[in-house]
């Protein structure tokens, strides 16, 4: 299968060896960054600091398109419990239909200017 190929070629190690730290000409002995592998360590403000930064990037690029999605959102309706009165008015349609339990538009009508819903609510 091509996919599982795909996947497998993706979980192996890759090819090409890994980088050696830069060791430059003027260095005599060894520092700590030599000893340590070429790994240095970032200081943890430093990191914060391009989070932040890149939060803010990406805060800038994307705010119109967030502030839509969250205009969209709050205009639909949350789903909740109906009224009370509404439930019972619904209640008392169904017992007395339970045989065809299926409103025609006429009752949709009815139902919604009773209750106080919508007609795609009934």
């Amino acid at each position: 299968n091509t996919m599982e190929m795909q996947l497998s070629d993706l979980c192996k190690p890759p090819c090409t060896p890994p980088l050696r730290p830069f060791v430059s000409d003027e260095a005599a002995g060894s520092s700590e960054e030599e000893l340590s592998g070429g790994e240095v360590e970032v200081p943890e403000s430093h990191s914060k600091d391009e989070e932040r930064d890149l939060k803010e990037k990406l805060l800038r690029k994307y705010s119109g398109y967030l502030s839509s999605l969250k205009k969209e959102f709050s205009k639909k309706k949350k789903k909740g419990k109906l009224p009370r009165e509404a439930r019972q008015v619904l209640l008392d349609w169904w017992t007395a239909h339970y045989k065809w339990p299926y409103p025609t538009e006429a009752d949709k009508i009815s139902l919604a200017e009773t209750t106080g819903l919508d007609q795609k609510q009934i």
